[in-house]
């Protein structure tokens, strides 16, 4: 818009006022300035403008959400988590009981099975690939801390690192 604006007064003044002629020098790099500072407030704007344009972009979600869905949102970045859940379990009163994501069932060899039956349904190499295409493909890392080890990143990454370990019993500590 800067650049329309800009170039519209050029022409103006070429057209309107007769203060230049058609073919005079100084037009082209009138042109030119016009769009570098265009370009320069594009490059100003848009890193001061994107968290704002998030954070507008989450609280439309929250407000969709509780107005839409009845759906009651403590943290603004839960939805971002949220969107891409297809489907929630909660208990009767509506709450998530454990605040944790867990792995239920997998798509393994073209059928839906139950997480205890995954390691029965690949051999020894097909769950060495497994493991590390979810070790290269998630957020979420191991952590050696005094208690143990804990696994921290993104709550859905969390999940399927814990089915990792505790459901498939895979090495996935790199131990």
């Amino acid at each position: 818009m800067t650049f329309a604006a800009m170039f519209i007064r050029l022409l103006l003044s070429i057209f309107l006022y007769k203060s230049r002629s058609l073919t005079d020098e100084a037009n082209i790099s009138e042109i030119l300035n016009a769009f570098i500072v265009a370009i320069t407030i594009i490059v100003m704007a848009i890193p001061e403008g994107l968290p704002l344009a998030v954070a507008i972009c989450l609280a439309f979600s929250v407000g969709k959400l509780q107005i839409e869905e009845q759906v009651q949102v403590k943290r603004i970045e839960a939805t971002e988590i949220m969107g891409g859940a297809e489907e929630i379990c909660t208990d009767k009163t509506g709450t998530l009981t454990t605040g944790k994501m867990v792995v239920v069932k997998c798509w393994i060899n073209n059928e839906i099975v139950n997480v205890a039956e995954v390691t029965s349904k690949l051999n020894n190499l097909q769950l060495e690939e497994l493991l590390h295409a979810v070790m290269y493909n998630t957020d979420s890392t191991y952590v050696k801390t005094a208690n143990g080890v804990e696994i921290r990143g993104n709550n859905t990454d969390n999940a399927i690192l814990r089915a990792l370990k505790d459901d498939w019993k895979l090495n996935a500590e790199g131990e």
